[in-house]
């Protein structure tokens, strides 16, 4: 009897350091898989930080295009308001000259 329970305390033994050893290899294996998922994680966040900034860089081109070509007409309008206003001084010189001729 005494080496039945002999037995059993050591089969007892062996199997707790069967599980802890196990239970180490499963932490060290987690761990591995925690590290690679992480590294994923950051290279996605960067890949979509990146494609964030690349859409503000595409919109903030295309506003300024638009905001140039704006521009222009806005510039083309105030000479053409220009050249009226050197028009209609012209005008008023001559119909004053015109008055005062007569």
């Amino acid at each position: 009897m005494g080496n039945v329970i002999k037995d059993i305390i050591d089969a007892e033994g062996t199997f707790l350091e069967a599980i802890e050893k196990a239970k180490l290899e499963y932490e060290d294996e987690i761990e591995n898989v925690r590290d690679e998922l992480n590294h994923k994680k950051t290279q996605v966040e960067s890949e979509i930080s990146e494609m964030n900034k690349q859409r503000v860089r595409s919109s903030v081109e295309e506003a300024e295009k638009q905001v140039g070509e704006e521009l222009k007409e806005i510039g083309k309008e105030k000479d053409i308001l220009m050249l009226d206003n050197n028009l209609c001084e012209t005008i008023k010189e001559r119909v004053i000259s015109i008055i005062l001729e007569t």
